[in-house]
């Protein structure tokens, strides 16, 4: 029987949210086209593999694009979670004030109230970039989850290749967890938050990374390395939880109308067809040894296995 947990995460990052990355201009691309498209062949493939997934959402785009906004609201009908990703995606989130932090956070949680009946339960930092303050303003807002915790010794390297393609100065973006990281969900020290601490109402779940070579264990990474690798690498993951990050750009390709300034993104020159059948590939190789649920299960498996633990302690 399966046991171990698996999470399916999708970052909703627009065209112009990723040329903002590179350091273009990122307000050149129909957001309604690249949703009705993205989302059509990531609910669908989603309904083909039988599993949900949870989407990290930008509150903004949200409500520029009613488009967005549709399918998102039937994303949420169709099980799926919805995720807060701030309300206009602003990469170094933690150097803003604590007012305009918790205004992205709260705003972006408004709109996806209106949007699904639902606040959303979870969050992700763009570019993975969270600290001590942003995990109090959470609990504060009454998020149960933050996945930003993020580090692969292959960070160097990113950094150094955006640096080389991006149009201009981007402000860096990996965020600052280092590889002494958890690979499963801890509750974050109010110290220091890369470390794990006593219980408290947040949960951290970091991104996925391999145990030889601290290689990143996510979808991108998957397409540059081939079907080989990949298959290889879900053979050894072996963690009791661990999320798998998608981007919703990956449900894409530049004949689908993305700008031609992203062909400096990773893997977006390659055919959506044979993306998406990659990903349909990866996500069988999972559900081999995992069962694929809904993010909130995850933490309430967390919650319910550490509760169990601590209970065994105090009765020694």
């Amino acid at each position: 029987m399966v046991s171990n947990l698996a999470s399916i995460h999708i970052d909703m990052d627009s065209p112009n949210t990723l040329l903002r990355f590179w350091g273009f201009d990122g307000n050149c691309h129909d957001l309604d086209s690249f949703y009705e498209v993205a989302m059509t062949r990531a609910l669908g493939l989603l309904r083909e593999s039988g599993v949900h997934a949870t989407f990290f959402c930008i509150g903004e785009e949200l409500e520029k694009s009613p488009v967005a906004a549709a399918m998102v609201r039937q994303a949420c009908l169709e099980g799926h979670e919805i995720a807060n990703h701030t309300y206009s995606h602003p990469f170094g989130l933690t150097a803003l004030s604590a007012a305009e932090i918790r205004r992205e956070i709260a705003d972006c949680s408004e709109v996806i109230r209106r949007v699904t009946g639902t606040p959303p339960r979870g969050f992700r930092s763009p570019g993975y970039e969270v600290n001590a303050a942003v995990l109090e303003i959470l609990e504060d807002l009454g998020i149960e989850y933050d996945s930003s915790a993020f580090w692969s010794v292959l960070h160097p390297a990113m950094r150094i290749y955006r640096r080389a393609f991006s149009g201009r100065v981007a402000p860096d973006s990996f965020g600052e967890a280092g590889m002494g990281l958890s690979r499963s969900p801890y509750y974050p020290s109010s110290g220091k938050w890369t470390r794990k601490g006593p219980a408290r109402p947040i949960v951290e779940l970091p991104l996925a990374r391999t145990r030889i070579l601290n290689l990143p264990f996510y979808n991108n990474f998957h397409l540059a390395t081939g079907a080989l690798y990949r298959a290889m690498s879900a053979a050894l993951m072996n963690e009791p939880y661990f999320v798998y990050l998608v981007h919703l750009v990956e449900f894409t390709d530049l004949s689908d109308g993305l700008p031609a300034q992203l062909g400096v993104h990773p893997n977006v020159k390659i055919d959506a067809r044979v993306k998406v059948s990659a990903l349909k590939s990866t996500i069988r190789q999972i559900m081999r040894r995992y069962q694929i649920v809904g993010t909130a299960e995850i933490v309430r498996a967390f919650k319910a296995a550490d509760g169990g633990v601590r209970q065994a302690i105090w009765a020694v």
